[in-house]
């Protein structure tokens, strides 16, 4: 499926994007130069005067680990997609300040008292850091975006939840919750489950064990306080099971929920519009105007589909592109890309396509070196960690702080045609 042009005016400005057959006469004639290749971006060498552009909508939506990002260009004859991508959203950041917590706090345990320059928490904009790189991961995907395609209008989805109901549906006052009548949640977890340990199956009271209260999913992997996270369990088992979830620990019978997911869309939402309506004018939708509009498009559910149903305007659209995959790096560019991180020409993150034996192309990405076997390890769409020999990849392109994939390779769910 081939994918839309992206083309910059002579003076660098973002122009309406071309067919490929358009970008390639215009590269023949000298009329055009290569700017970037992936995605393939070109530059007029004279500037246009007075150009017209068509509207450009671009639909966004959020989510907890990944998020939907699709333009759509509306012409005369209906609409037409040119870019659609699904973003993978950072989920480390909160691993990685811990780590760093640690470490300083080693470092000061050997060095004088210093008083804290400022707290964060106090300013009344704070969100967590964890949330907050979330919704950077998408700003920084449409300022690139608006960068190479004149964007006219941005529609981004709120998402609205009701964390108290989720956890507990059957719910109809909230002050009167499941441990309502009980000293604390503990006692009335453990009167729930009948003193009986939920993994071993003992009576605690019955055998003279010590009932405790077990997180089917640890709270340090994200389970919370809630009622259905919470179960029974002898001390033995708990101390057993420890940092695991019950699927781990040998029980998926035992499940619990988790709804850290719903938190971290509800947070960072006042923050992500305001710089989006910086961009361009914003429109705010829901969910279930979404899924009203992607059922009546005849599109299946996903974040790439749930984007394009906020772009679109009309029944009749034209999807012929292939989906992208994007990854925010980190920003600091000292920690990726050095000097040491590279072999054979290839650097980590770089753009390669690698070729089978029998003929067959992919394009990935690269993930580390093996210098004594001389192989090059890759994130293909058929493995997340291949061994690659180095005379069998091409590098593509050296990306930079946001790394586009195409993913023509992978089966795409969804309509390519509108109904």
């Amino acid at each position: 499926m081939p994918n839309y042009v992206f083309v910059l005016n002579g003076d660098g400005k973002p122009l309406s994007p071309c067919h490929p057959a358009v970008a390639r006469k215009l590269l023949k004639i000298g009329r055009a130069t290569v700017e970037r290749v992936v995605p393939f971006t070109i530059r007029l060498t004279e500037t246009k005067p007075n150009p017209i552009l068509q509207p450009t909508t671009v639909g966004i939506d959020d989510g907890a680990k990944t998020a939907g990002v699709a333009v759509v260009q509306h012409n005369k004859g209906g609409d037409r997609v040119v870019f659609k991508a699904e973003i993978k959203l950072r989920n480390n950041v909160k691993k990685e300040l811990a780590n760093r917590r640690m470490r300083r706090r080693a470092r000061r345990s050997r060095l004088r008292h210093r008083k804290p320059r400022w707290r964060r928490k106090n300013r009344a904009d704070w969100i967590p850091p964890s949330v907050k790189v979330r919704k950077d991961n998408i700003l920084r995907v449409v300022r690139d975006l608006t960068g190479l395609i004149p964007i006219s209008r941005i529609v981004y989805e709120e998402g609205q939840f009701d964390v108290r109901v989720l956890w507990d549906e059957g719910v109809e006052d909230y002050l009167r919750g499941p441990n309502s009548g009980f000293e604390n949640r503990k006692m009335a977890v453990l009167w729930r489950d009948g003193y009986v340990c939920q993994y071993c199956g003992v009576n605690c009271i019955e055998a003279g064990l010590v009932a405790e209260v077990d997180h089917v999913i640890p709270r340090s992997r994200g389970g919370t306080m809630a009622w259905t996270n919470l179960v029974c369990a002898c001390r033995p088992c708990n101390r057993a099971k420890g940092n695991r979830t019950a699927a781990e620990f040998g029980h998926p019978e035992v499940r619990g929920r988790l709804f850290a997911y719903p938190t971290w869309l509800q947070q960072g939402k006042s923050y992500i519009k305001n710089e989006l309506g910086q961009m361009a004018p914003l429109e705010v939708r829901y969910g279930w105007q979404t899924t009203e509009k992607r059922r009546r498009l005849g599109l299946e559910k996903s974040h790439t589909n749930d984007a394009l149903a906020l772009a679109l305007r009309e029944r009749n659209f034209e999807d012929t592109v292939c989906r992208y995959e994007i990854v925010a790096r980190r920003r600091r560019q000292d920690m990726h890309n050095s000097k040491h991180d590279e072999y054979a020409g290839f650097r980590h993150w770089d753009i390669v396509r690698y070729t089978r034996r029998d003929g067959n192309s992919y394009w990935g990405t690269v993930r580390s070196f093996v210098s004594s076997r001389k192989i090059v390890k890759c994130r293909l769409p058929f493995s997340d960690n291949y061994p690659v020999s180095v005379g069998r990849l091409r590098l593509i392109e050296r990306p930079g702080a946001l790394v586009y994939l195409p993913q023509c390779d992978r089966k795409e769910g969804g309509s390519s045609t509108g109904r």
